[in-house]
């Protein structure tokens, strides 16, 4: 985190992403997993399972799309 402090990055966590797309962490999760959306950035805790995950603003125009086939129930690749 403190590395995107310094650069002055902006970034988009999961839970901006959830708010915007009306989606649970879990979605934006599996999205990760199964690689239709890179984060930018991956902090993980030393202790524990706690990950997060950030991401550039760019990609929401990606997400819209996304978001809109799942709604339509379109399958996914």
């Amino acid at each position: 985190m403190n590395q995107l402090k310094k650069k002055g990055l902006k970034k988009l966590t999961t839970a901006d992403l959830t708010k915007r797309y009306n989606v649970t962490r879990q979605t934006i999760y599996k999205w990760v997993k199964r690689g239709l959306i890179p984060p930018f950035f991956v902090e993980k805790k030393l202790h524990g399972t706690s990950v997060r995950f950030y991401f550039k603003p760019d990609i929401e125009d990606f997400l819209d799309s996304l978001v809109f086939k799942k709604r339509l129930k379109i399958p996914q690749k």
